[in-house]
């Protein structure tokens, strides 16, 4: 009876190694290449479950897994938000009473769309961050790309989407 316990034991932990070591190497694998929802697709599902403005998105990788961190301003709220980009699950990080005045759509004529095209047409790319942001009363996008060239980050305003910077990571 010994002999059958053990046996059994050390199938089953030859056979959870066997399946670690598949999944490490990435030999298994439940996400299928294309399956990820894009940025746009994030924000709806954000949209969809909370009201708001988004003002930032960012890609992220957790454990392997693709995430979007989405931050919305509401009327009464600012939520912070985890969509998994696989599945198009929300989940809830933080809600927080409002405690500013500041109408996160005044100021923007352009939208965040307009604003990421700008961005790619201006360094090409792959986009992993973009923001809204006021400064000195210039309300403006700030995009992170992945680019040839490196990390680059392009500020467009808000207002007529001209390009006011360009910068790379060193």
């Amino acid at each position: 009876m010994k002999k059958l316990v053990m046996a059994t034991a050390c199938i089953g932990t030859l056979g959870l190694g066997v399946t670690g070591a598949a999944l490490a190497s990435g030999g298994v694998s439940s996400h299928q290449q294309g399956d990820t929802l894009s940025i746009e697709e994030a924000k709806e599902a954000a949209q969809k479950q909370y009201p708001g403005t988004v003002t930032e998105v960012e890609r992220e990788t957790d454990d392997g897994s693709l995430f979007y961190e989405i931050e919305m301003v509401g009327d009464e709220y600012e939520y912070e938000l985890e969509i998994h980009a696989n599945t198009g699950e929300v989940h809830l990080d933080e809600k927080e009473k409002r405690e500013s005045s500041d109408d996160y759509s005044n100021g923007f004529t352009v939208s965040m769309e307009e604003a990421k095209q700008i961005a790619v047409d201006e360094v090409g790319g792959v986009i992993e961050e973009i923001e809204r942001d006021k400064d000195d009363g210039l309300t403006y996008y700030e995009i992170e790309l992945n680019t040839d060239k490196g990390e680059a980050e392009v500020e467009v305003d808000g207002h007529t989407g001209d390009v006011i910077e360009v910068s790379y990571d060193d």
